[in-house]
């Protein structure tokens, strides 16, 4: 059924890509966006500039297109961690060989799972280096408070109540791990996919 409804879908992407009828018909079958969509990627490259150009079509694009900081210096941020005291992220980060990020949530059923292999990863490679930051976007800081008093993680945590760092480091979802070198950089924002993180466990195993 559901390879039935794409291709009857992509048949009308395609009739109406010369417009911004195309984007829209994207748009509205469609509640949430993968961070990689090669399928729709491929129809949209194939709308009329007019199409990609439109109000419909330039929201398209940054679904599919979303900005991201890979290759780009990781931002600053000032956050409270579970003593109530400010920290910066770039402070945190300092002295270490790579940090990965990690965005959570005490509801998010997805982050609580992880945090066992996190703690084994962790274990592992924070002799090497390696730190793990964690920052929640609780909205409710006991929430938080209790999770952490819960799950027992060893490494830094710090709370987002407001969501605004999770909206400028583009996260869209949870979970969410960004990986950092030792000069500020962001090297990926995929640390959360079993596959990219063996690969980058290979490089952590030769530090």
């Amino acid at each position: 059924f559901i390879e039935e409804f794409n291709r009857v879908s992509y048949k009308n992407y395609e009739a109406n890509g010369d417009d911004f009828w195309g984007p829209l018909v994207i748009l509205c079958n469609r509640a949430y966006f993968r961070p990689e969509e090669p399928e729709l990627q491929v129809i949209y490259e194939d709308f009329s500039d007019k199409a990609k150009e439109s109000y419909y079509g330039q929201i398209l694009k940054g679904q599919l297109y979303p900005p991201t900081l890979v290759g780009n210096a990781l931002p600053d941020m000032n956050a409270i961690d579970k003593n109530g005291v400010q920290q910066s992220l770039k402070e945190l980060c300092k002295g270490n060989k790579y940090v990965i990020i990690d965005f959570w949530a005490s509801w998010c059923g997805p982050c609580r799972r992880s945090i066992p292999a996190l703690k084994e990863f962790y274990a592992k490679y924070a002799p090497k280096g390696v730190e793990i930051i964690g920052i929640s976007i609780d909205k409710r800081e006991a929430d938080w408070q209790k999770a952490l008093e819960q799950e027992l993680l060893p490494w830094p945590n710090i709370l987002d109540v407001e969501y605004v760092n999770g909206t400028k480091f583009y996260v869209k979802s949870i979970p969410t791990m960004l990986v950092v070198d030792e000069n500020g950089v962001v090297q990926s924002n995929k640390f959360h996919d079993q596959e990219e993180r063996a690969k980058w466990c290979e490089i952590f195993d030769k530090l």
